[in-house]
């Protein structure tokens, strides 16, 4: 089976959209009934740190690209 290797461009698709996918469609349910009116603020600190974490997973790639 030969290895193949995915470019930093689609690593950082597959990152990004992960990533905010997760933020947007798993997470404000259980945010919501915490959060009750301010849900929208918990969400929106939940997608900035979600970017952060892209940008982690982003200096990694690039660190070690092979």
């Amino acid at each position: 089976m030969e290895k193949e290797i995915i470019s930093s461009r689609q690593f950082t698709i597959v990152t990004f959209l992960y990533s905010i996918g997760t933020a947007i469609l798993i997470i404000p349910s259980s945010i919501t009934g915490a959060a009750k009116q301010d849900a929208w603020i918990a969400a929106s600190i939940g997608v900035l740190l979600s970017l952060l974490l892209v940008k982690l997973f982003l200096t990694l790639a690039n660190q070690t690209p092979s």
